[in-house]
């Protein structure tokens, strides 16, 4: 938690708010609120209770933290049924390998 909730939609809105067609900040704030609602994602939650979604028909990837506070929202370039696979996979291993440390 480097940076605040604001400097975080900030950035957000200054690397993806375009791919969503958000014309403020405050539009891209609750376009990413509006996605997290959305019925038919995929979801995959990690250990640390962060969440991930990823709606395969708009190719669309987020992720939320355990109190639903938006951290990131975006279109995964090229493949992203592959990238939504890898960030599963990814985070699956980690969880396991961390889960070994005890």
């Amino acid at each position: 938690r480097r940076y605040s909730a604001e400097d975080n939609a900030e950035y957000q809105f200054k690397h993806h708010g375009q791919e969503f067609g958000a014309k403020d900040i405050e539009d891209f704030v609750k376009k990413v609120h509006g996605f997290a609602k959305k019925s038919g994602t995929e979801r995959f939650e990690r250990s640390n209770g962060d969440v991930l979604l990823y709606d395969a028909k708009s190719n669309i990837f987020a992720v939320y933290n355990s109190d639903g506070a938006p951290k990131t929202m975006f279109k995964p370039k090229g493949d992203g049924a592959a990238y939504w696979d890898k960030q599963k996979t990814e985070t699956a291993s980690r969880s396991r390998t961390t889960q070994g440390q005890g």
